[in-house]
């Protein structure tokens, strides 16, 4: 029943249940004060008072997020401010205001992972953390606009030199700190575009850390002692899947069993990191695991798919493998066998070396690892390049099977009929 008053308290109002419209129950007693419950069962404290003869209606909180006692507090400030001539709902209006144009780091955090990094990367997620984990707990709650080059520095400096908050090791990390660096620059960046702030005082400052391109490529023993150290996982069979198909860790991670069709993968653009969609021809060896996968999946959409969390282990298969999962695994293979730093992401550049001494053309391996074409090629060259690429693939699978499993490879020679007319080899 629209506007029915009722007795206040923490059951009374966990009991209202929505009703086809939105429906307001105000406190008994009268005041004003009152809670609104909408058709979705969204419920939200309200305030209707009138200021110069004209009746307004001020949210308060909603229900779950504001307790009855917070929130009555807050009525009762806006109930006095009425008693002394003041309108709550132009206050309120003015320390948002204030608040937009003056928000504290940890504040406009939240505005900028919202507005500009998920709209823009797809990597937002890393932002995210990187405010998280680094900025906010160090200067999240200054004043944007009195944030210093100083505190930036100390920021960046303490994890040049030390690491991670939670380091147990205390070992520096270079490189974070320059991705840290970057991420508030454009944070501040976007901040001096939304006119929160009149200066980027972290655009001069230089990165901490020189980064070189790595040239990591693995000789075929260590290829081959990859692939027989990996078990037959989750985790082992995608691995060994980047090795096979030179696709990026999460567009394997996050394969699902409907991009499949036969032996076509079809990733879309949704996925990938340039945004251009990817169609590969699996080679034998690649279809070996996604038929091992099948047994291993119980339902889950996904190819790959990871452990669910705790609180929903009757539903399985709901989430992939991590990212976070397969680099960890990896590093413990690396750290095991002693080599030299080795990471996933050399598996690509492995392939990538591989075609070419396979003698495959550049376009062709580049389109293997769909990289978009460079300059004018990339404008007028349409072609989908999808048998050249399987027949590229299908190269290397041939070399790499004859490097992991050489007396199958053996095999599979031994049983070449020759073409009527020609010699069989010798």
């Amino acid at each position: 029943m629209a506007n029915e008053t009722i007795t206040f308290n923490h059951q009374s109002i966990k009991g209202l249940k929505a009703q086809a419209n939105t429906e307001t129950y105000w406190r008994d007693g009268g005041g004003g004060f009152g809670i609104r419950v909408s058709p979705k069962g969204k419920k939200t404290f309200v305030y209707r008072y009138k200021f110069k003869g004209k009746s307004r209606l001020l949210t308060i909180g909603v229900f779950g997020k504001l307790t009855l006692a917070e929130a009555n507090e807050k009525y009762s400030k806006h109930a006095a401010m009425i008693e002394k001539g003041g309108d709550p709902w132009s206050a309120e209006r003015e320390a948002e205001r204030i608040r937009v144009n003056s928000p504290t780091v940890a504040e406009f955090g939240e505005v900028f992972i919202e507005k500009y990094s998920k709209a823009n990367k797809k990597s937002w997620a890393e932002d995210q953390r990187i405010l998280n984990v680094y900025v906010v707990p160090v200067i999240g709650g200054l004043k944007l606009r009195d944030v210093t080059r100083l505190d930036v520095r100390n920021i960046i400096n303490s994890v040049f030199d030390n690491g991670a908050p939670d380091s147990v090791t205390g070992k520096g990390s270079p490189i974070m700190a320059n991705r840290i660096l970057a991420c508030v620059k454009t944070m501040f960046a976007y901040g001096v575009g939304q006119d929160v702030l009149e200066v980027n005082v972290c655009a001069s400052i230089p990165k901490p850390a020189k980064e070189t391109s790595r040239d990591r490529v693995l000789k075929a023993d260590e290829i081959k002692s990859i692939w027989e150290a990996l078990p037959s996982s989750e985790i082992g069979n995608a691995i060994k899947m980047l090795l096979i198909t030179g696709q990026r860790t999460a567009e394997v991670r996050l394969m699902e069993w409907a991009e499949l069709d036969g032996k076509v993968w079809d990733i879309p653009k949704s996925k990938t990191k340039n945004g251009l969609p990817q169609k590969l021809e699996l080679p034998p060896l690649a279809m070996e695991i996604i038929e091992l996968q099948r047994h291993k999946t119980f339902g889950s959409k996904y190819v790959f798919a990871g452990m669910p969390p705790k609180e929903a282990i009757e539903v399985p298969g709901d989430r992939c493998i991590s990212e976070k999962a397969i680099a960890r695994a990896f590093n413990r293979l690396i750290t095991k066998m002693a080599w030299e730093h080795t990471t996933v992401h050399d598996l690509r550049r492995t392939l990538r070396t591989e075609l070419s001494a396979l003698g495959i053309d550049v376009v062709t391996a580049e389109k293997v690892l769909n990289h978009k074409l460079p300059g004018i090629m990339g404008v007028y060259d349409r072609h989908d390049y999808y048998e050249e690429k399987a027949n590229s693939l299908a190269k290397w699978a041939n070399k790499l099977e004859s490097l992991v499993y050489p007396e199958r490879a053996a095999a599979k020679e031994s049983n070449i009929i020759p073409f009527p007319g020609k010699k069989a080899a010798m």
